[in-house]
């Protein structure tokens, strides 16, 4: 991949994180019918670097919200990042555009099989071509690296999503439906009792 593509990619990438993530938590519910698990994440500025694979310079840049920002603004040059030498800045790029919507195209959830793969992660979700990888932070599971991978593959237990839900983080309630599984009512999904608390929406849907 040459630094021109790259680049290319991250500047489109921040915009649709922008968009569509960015100080925004995602409540994804998961398991079968009868029997639904949950976690909540959240999606800040400062995450955006660790999920393109590059490389910055800490004299360029006061940090990852400074590179993020650079981005939007239309400030940030080729020449203020490296792609890493082993080739994981171009497998991360190649997916970054779909994850920027994982919460439409996450169809699993699954814990990281540390014996796979050297990474640091807990938690994956994603679908069969790539998944984004997250570690538990305060409250919320927050996301540190993204696999152009098939969750099956570096998960334990990978499970189906049933539901996603979003809302800003300055807001207590989920107030919209990103995702439902095919063949998936709300009204037929039986959630523990804090999940739901946490939904403001119509379960007729």
């Amino acid at each position: 991949m040459k630094k021109e593509e790259a680049f290319n990619v991250i500047i489109s990438c921040a915009k649709r994180y922008h968009e569509n993530l960015e100080n925004n938590n995602l409540l994804f519910v998961f398991g079968s019918k009868q029997k639904t698990e949950f976690f909540e994440t959240a999606f800040l500025p400062k995450h955006f670097l660790h999920l393109t694979g590059v490389e910055v310079s800490v004299n360029t840049f006061l940090g990852s919200v400074s590179f993020y920002e650079k981005c939007l603004i239309g400030r940030l040059s080729p020449d203020d990042f490296s792609l890493n030498k082993n080739g994981i800045t171009k497998l991360k790029l190649a997916v970054l555009p779909q994850l920027t919507n994982i919460d439409r195209v996450a169809k699993m959830v699954g814990d990281y099989d540390s014996l796979k793969t050297s990474l640091y992660t807990e938690k994956l979700i994603g679908n069969i071509a790539a998944c984004v990888g997250f570690v538990r932070d305060g409250e919320y599971y927050v996301p540190n690296t993204i696999l152009k991978e098939d969750i099956r593959t570096i998960s334990q237990h990978a499970q189906r999503v049933l539901a996603v839900y979003k809302k800003p983080v300055s807001q207590t309630l989920y107030n919209e439906l990103c995702y439902l599984a095919k063949g998936i009512k709300q009204s037929s999904l039986i959630m523990p009792q804090e999940p739901r608390s946490l939904i403001s929406l119509d379960e007729n849907i």
